[in-house]
């Protein structure tokens, strides 16, 4: 799991949280786990030359970058709501909880 990277000359307009994972079964995975929870966690990036605006456009190059993250980007819940410390606790723990029983996989 890899959290986020914020530039030193860069702010964060706090309106979503996001970790990326191994690959997308291992995303698909933890989304499951924390569904199992009733925390609704979801994938959150359609790269642009795979949405469907834009892939007949595409000039067929292949986008490694754009394509990891369309499979590996999770969004964390993070929203007004949430203001009860228990509910963060839970994600963390949960997510925690997961990486930590995690068997790795080489599937990308």
């Amino acid at each position: 799991m890899d959290l986020p990277v914020l530039p030193a000359y860069a702010t964060n307009n706090a309106n979503s949280f996001y970790i990326t994972t191994q690959n997308k079964y291992t995303r698909d995975a933890l989304i499951n786990h924390l569904k199992s929870m009733e925390v609704s966690a979801t994938f959150h990036y359609i790269s642009l030359h795979q949405s469907p605006y834009f892939h007949l456009k595409h000039d067929g190059r292949v986008l490694k970058e754009a394509e990891r993250y369309t499979n590996c980007l999770l969004r964390l819940p993070l929203y007004i709501g949430l203001t009860d410390e228990t509910d963060l606790e839970l994600i963390a723990e949960e997510t925690g909880l997961f990486f930590s029983n995690l068997v790795v996989s080489n599937e990308k």
